[in-house]
């Protein structure tokens, strides 16, 4: 218990960490993920995840929602991982496609979908398999909600994904065409009834959640690229490729937050074409040097 105790503070106070700190919380997730698979290897005493005392304790299994026992490992499931090439595919995958997405529709949203796919996925798998004792662990859920979001949302965003052939070779690929091919294995393996030891259920579960969370999103915060974009006098400023995909980003984000975090990051590339001093973002664009403005 001791243990387990230890792995939820590890898991809530890293992710108060990332919003007091405003980090990209898909970078802490990953962080916490790990932290959690090191902390289970310990308290096991072995490689063995199975003789850890965290196994039981934070896994999720079906019968505990008409047991009513242990619902919060809906959450703490999540964060743990069956062995080390378990968490190493799930975190690489997350890592190609949760920052991106995360960039492009801001922290507070991408966590909604993020946790309410994880759990759509594991409650999508219960369903099929009611009163079952098995262990449902790993973040794959979320991950394929986060692949079924970013898909609806953004389906001509590249993404890089590895594809294996007798070598592992990366492509970059538009999201949606990724998204599709990953959902048509997924499908292969539930309809041929693969018994593999990987709950190919809860991968689809997470998809669709995944693709209804972006619906939902996508009615409440429409496209408000408008009065505060940039406009195209600030392109004169971009000098190197960096800052001219600076400046695209900040006329392709739809949410004011990430608008704003990418425009940082453009004044912080940039300078003024006439002092050469830093530029900042204050009622327009100015010089903090000379204090010449640009539109």
């Amino acid at each position: 218990m001791p243990w387990s105790l230890l792995a939820v503070a590890v898991i809530l106070g890293g992710l108060a960490y990332a919003l007091y700190k405003k980090m990209l919380l898909s970078q802490m997730i990953i962080i916490i993920n790990f932290a959690v698979f090191f902390l289970m290897l310990a308290a096991a005493q072995s490689f063995s995840m199975s003789a850890s005392p965290l196994f039981p304790d934070l896994a999720f299994r079906p019968r505990y929602l008409t047991e009513g026992e242990q619902i919060y490992t809906l959450f703490t499931s999540l964060f743990v991982h069956a062995d080390i090439w378990h968490i190493l595919m799930n975190m690489f995958i997350f890592l190609l496609i949760g920052v991106p997405f995360e960039q492009r529709v801001g922290t507070p949203r991408f966590a909604a979908i993020y946790f309410l796919a994880g759990v759509g996925g594991t409650l999508t798998f219960s369903l099929f398999n009611w009163n079952s004792g098995v262990m449902l662990v790993g973040a794959s859920g979320a991950i394929f909600g986060v692949f079924g979001a970013f898909a609806a949302l953004y389906p001509r965003d590249q993404v890089v994904m590895p594809i294996p052939f007798p070598i592992m070779l990366f492509i970059r690929m538009p999201v949606l065409v990724a998204a599709l091919l990953f959902a048509g294995l997924e499908t292969l393996y539930t309809v041929g009834q693969v018994s593999d030891g990987v709950a190919h259920l809860a991968h689809i579960g997470g998809l669709v959640s995944g693709v209804a969370l972006a619906a939902a999103l996508r009615k409440i915060a429409p496209r408000t690229i408008s009065a505060s974009a940039p406009s195209e006098g600030l392109a004169s400023l971009a000098r190197t490729d960096a800052q001219r995909q600076f400046l695209e980003r900040v006329r392709e984000a739809d949410i004011p937050e990430v608008r704003e975090a990418w425009m940082t990051r453009f004044l912080e590339e940039v300078e003024c074409p006439r002092c050469g001093g830093p530029l900042i973002s204050s009622r327009g664009i100015r010089c903090q040097r000379c204090g010449a403005r640009f539109s």
